[in-house]
């Protein structure tokens, strides 16, 4: 009897585990094909959105919707992040920077002077910082790092700095300004004769031409301060809202001798200032090129990228095709 009754125990026992294990099994099941449900209904959010901004729902939007939010600017230019993504090994002394320019146009016996404006007052003082912070290391470098608050100061820096970069508001290709408001302060016309931008950013002294058939309003542009520009430095970095739409073609044909890198989308240049100045500085110290370090720098830019197609269709009826990348060199 002893044995039968520990049979059936057995039997029981191994029953019991048996249903457990299904159980576990069936749970596995129900929670795998749970996670498939919301993957699918995220995807169809995202498919969904995307349709509602006008933008085509292809793989890449898709990814690019689920992409993380943008870096913070400390991540993005953390020195240690930088020097890793730009590689160890630079092409020595006297090689190619850029496209025109190598080392040995840099570095000629003197310093090497890197100018910066940042339209925005407490960003511009991040660079005052920056410069403060590195000016030794700098100098036994060869670099000298200038902040531009004014007009002025930015014309004569294009005349007799090495590289100058512009931080701030491109006004819709109205031109560059030089303060925190278009209605105050010195401008910078270097824009085409004919803008395009919607109805309701047309301002008091626009001059109104007429309306395109996108429906955007026609607005009088002009590069009238050209004539008095002496832009000799050898890289120019135009940081503004869509400012390879607005500038480049017009100053590439004036200053064939000048390179520029332009933004193709609308996004916040100036909360990045001291950071691509910094990214800048390390690409320099490491004698790596200007297509290693825009490669950085358009890096983790996919949110980025899509709030910029979203205002393109949106806000400029531009229907694409749109830019893969958010700096153009």
């Amino acid at each position: 009897m002893r044995a039968k009754a520990g049979g059936q125990s057995l039997l029981l026992l191994t029953a019991a585990v048996s249903v457990t294990l299904l159980i576990l099994n069936c749970q596995g099941i129900r929670d795998r094909v749970g996670a498939l449900l919301v993957r699918m209904t995220e995807r169809q959010t995202a498919i969904s959105m995307l349709r509602q901004w006008g933008l085509e729902a292809n793989e890449t939007n898709i990814a690019r919707y689920f992409y993380p939010g943008p870096l913070s600017v400390e991540i993005r230019y953390d020195s240690d992040r930088l020097r890793a993504q730009l590689g160890k090994n630079g092409i020595g002394k006297g090689g190619q920077f850029s496209r025109t320019w190598n080392y040995s146009d840099l570095e000629d016996g003197r310093v090497m002077e890197i100018a910066a404006f940042c339209q925005d007052a407490n960003d511009r003082h991040k660079l005052e910082r920056l410069r403060e912070r590195e000016s030794s290391f700098l100098a036994s470098n060869g670099i000298a790092l200038v902040v531009i608050t004014n007009a002025a100061g930015f014309r004569k820096c294009l005349s007799n700095s090495d590289i100058v970069l512009y931080f701030g508001h491109s006004n819709r290709g109205r031109g560059l300004f030089f303060q925190e408001a278009p209605s105050v302060g010195e401008w910078l016309r270097i824009g085409p004769d004919i803008l395009q931008f919607p109805r309701r950013v047309v301002q008091s002294g626009d001059e109104v031409l007429g309306v395109a058939s996108n429906g955007m309003m026609m607005i009088r542009g002009g590069a009238t301060d050209l004539e008095g520009l002496d832009i000799r430095c050898k890289i120019l970095w135009l940081m503004g809202c869509r400012t390879e739409v607005y500038y480049r073609r017009i100053l590439e044909r004036r200053y064939p001798h000048t390179e520029f890198v332009t933004a193709n989308y609308t996004w916040g240049s100036t909360s990045e200032a001291w950071g691509i100045v910094s990214a800048l500085e390390v690409t320099l110290f490491q004698h790596r090129t200007m297509e290693d370090l825009l490669r950085v720098l358009n890096t983790d830019r996919q949110t980025e990228i899509l709030y910029g197609m979203y205002k393109e269709k949106n806000d400029y009826h531009n229907d694409g095709p749109y830019a893969e990348q958010l700096l153009t060199y």
